[in-house]
């Protein structure tokens, strides 16, 4: 169920989750990453081919090209588990660090861009004062929800059925 937008849990799991606890703990959290991935993979796809209608074909950069997902540790052991994000992959102008080399060249306070540039993404999926937002990974996660849990459940027992083979 959702609990927020972007993120889900899954419930009616409580078997394979005991099945889960019983191997050991290396081996639960591959499993639990492989599982989630595969998940996140399904969004991530159904996104890739919703940028690609929206992109346009006249710019050389094309969105979903850099459409991605990245395990996003922080929120995973915030959470008590784990948690990878789908998004624009270097969508984002980085600030220069404030190193010796920085200071000298009098790039400190600015910022690059990793090439080729694909920063107007928020523009079309977030909206501006002039422009509707389009929502791309919001639909995208809302349409493929319940097949990217199947996807987890799936892949989850298939690879706990797998260790407890290997055990």
């Amino acid at each position: 169920m959702p609990n927020e937008i972007g993120q889900f849990e899954l419930k009616g799991l409580d078997q394979a989750l005991n099945r889960l606890r019983q191997l050991p703990v290396k081996m639960q959290r591959t499993i639990l990453k492989k599982a989630v991935r595969a998940g996140a993979n399904v969004i991530k796809d159904a996104a890739k081919k919703d940028w690609r209608k929206v992109d346009d074909p006249k710019t050389p950069n094309k969105i979903w090209r850099f459409v991605a997902t990245r395990m996003n540790s922080k929120q995973g052991r915030r959470a008590g588990g784990v948690a990878f994000s789908v998004g624009i992959r270097g969508g984002a102008k980085k600030p220069y660090k404030n190193n010796a080399e920085n200071q000298r060249k009098g790039r400190v306070g600015k910022k690059y861009q990793v090439q080729p540039s694909v920063y107007y993404w928020r523009f079309l999926e977030l909206g501006t004062k002039k422009m509707p937002a389009r929502r791309i990974f919001e639909r995208a996660f809302r349409r493929e929800l319940h097949h990217a849990s199947d996807v987890v459940a799936k892949v989850l027992n298939q690879g706990i059925d797998e260790a407890m083979r290997k055990l």
